[in-house]
């Protein structure tokens, strides 16, 4: 059990450079995660990439540079059997529309932190822990994602935030070069306020920025 406190969360702005560090952050996850589950994946200098299936609502490639074009894209795509989920990190690929439907956009962000107010915190270690965290957090089309090669990677820390036994709120945090993203976010409707209080986590857990 962990303590932490936090007044508030400054946004930063992003540059190029910071964005390139959260979108190699998220594919680390990314690549921990597929390869814990059976399929892994390759970096290469503009991509991470992964030929096999994929767990639910994971991508099988991911731009690391906003230089990474279609052509390059579209030739990895080629050897992946199926749908290819694509994260398209920068906004940058021109995906034709006749080939490629566009699910969501989402934005970066980057936060810098000051500490204050107390709140209690548990850090997720044990296999009864984690399915519990992914019966809170997610529905059953991802449950045993998150098993035991995750839960025990140096890199990663699971974070619950209980009210009372009950978790009702979560995240993941995965430390790379230079920062500590924050990702896999879910909260129930009643702990809505407490979405700013988890980039706190990355100095308790894992020193680095928080992207």
């Amino acid at each position: 059990m962990g303590k932490y406190a936090i007044t508030y969360v400054k946004y930063m702005v992003l540059n190029n450079k910071l964005v390139e560090l959260a979108a190699a952050n998220n594919a680390k996850l990314c690549n921990i995660v597929c390869q814990a589950n059976g399929a892994p994946g390759v970096f290469r200098d503009q991509t991470w990439s992964c030929i096999f299936e994929v767990p639910m609502y994971y991508s099988n490639i991911v731009t690391l540079k906003a230089s990474c074009d279609f052509q390059m894209v579209e030739s990895i795509a080629q050897s992946i059997r199926g749908k290819v989920p694509i994260k398209d990190s920068f906004d940058t690929l021109q995906l034709p529309k006749s080939k490629y439907d566009k699910l969501f956009d989402a934005k970066w962000f980057v936060a810098s932190l000051t500490l204050v107010k107390r709140r209690r915190y548990r850090v997720v270690e044990t296999m009864y822990e984690i399915n519990k965290w992914e019966k809170a957090m997610s529905d059953s089309a991802v449950a045993g994602i998150f098993n035991y090669k995750v839960l025990t990677h140096p890199a990663v820390r699971i974070i619950a935030i209980h009210r009372g036994e009950e978790i009702v709120s979560g995240c993941v945090l995965t430390r790379s070069e230079g920062v500590v993203g924050l990702s896999n976010f879910s909260f129930i409707p009643a702990s809505r306020t407490i979405i700013g209080r988890f980039a706190f986590l990355q100095r308790i857990s894992l020193p680095g920025r928080c992207p």
